[in-house]
Formats: C-alpha cells, structure tokens, sequence
C-alpha cells in the first residue's frame, strides 16, 4: 500500500515524502496528531461498532477542537455484502446516535447527492474540548 500512497500523492503535486499515512480505519496507530481526518465512503464498510471505535480513536487523534468529515450511504435498508465487501447504510438518524458518546459534536449532518439524487450523507464533527 506505501506505493499506492506514493502514487497518490505524485498525482495530485504532492511531495511523496509529504507524510501521507495508512491507518487501519478500525484502530488508527499513531502518535501523529491532527487538525482533521477525512474520508470519503471509507468507514460504511465498518460494522456500527467498528464506526463507533473508529470515531472515538479518531478523537483521541485530533488536537482541540480538531474535524473529522466522513461520508456514508444514506439509507434505511439492510447491510448488504457484494464482491466480499461489507456495506452499511445510515439514514441521519443512526448515524447521529453512532456519534453521540464518542468525543465529538456534530457540526453538519446532510443529505447529498453523488450518483443517486440523496444517496449520501456528509457528516461533520468537531472535537469536544477534554
């Protein structure tokens, strides 16, 4: 995976040595800290559980007041696999109630649309002061 990092970051004019970093997304293990993380439909393919740890090791990874921005599947249907990935979806609702207990407030939590008209959820969250 280094050299996918790498890669992605030649691609976008980014220094390879710039500090990109592969974390578990279950367990991120680092002593780096933060201002943000963000992915983007990354973490639906964790359990509720997996999001929640997820959530609360980033928090721990965050300075003061740091983000975090995740996007997710918006819907009210089972999980489902396909090709052996997982696939969870969340309406704001049961996204929000993953959220509460983990260290952060949210800041935004919307509908949009990315290949679906409202297939997809934007969560934004801030890092509750210790």
């Amino acid at each position: 995976m280094d050299g996918l990092l790498r890669h992605a970051a030649w691609r976008r004019g980014v220094h390879p040595d710039a500090g990109l970093l592969l974390l578990d997304a279950t367990a991120p293990d680092t002593e780096r800290r933060f201002d943000c993380i963000y992915s983007n439909k990354v973490l639906h393919h964790l359990t509720r559980d997996e999001v929640r740890a997820s959530l609360e090791a980033q928090a721990g990874l965050l300075n003061t007041a740091g983000l975090a921005m995740h996007s997710f599947w918006w819907g009210d249907k089972a999980d489902e696999e396909m090709e052996g990935l997982r696939f969870v979806y969340y309406t704001k609702e049961s996204l929000a109630a993953i959220v509460a207990g983990t260290g952060f407030e949210t800041v935004e939590l919307e509908r949009y649309s990315e290949m679906e008209a409202d297939d997809s959820l934007l969560i934004l969250l801030r890092k509750l002061e210790s």
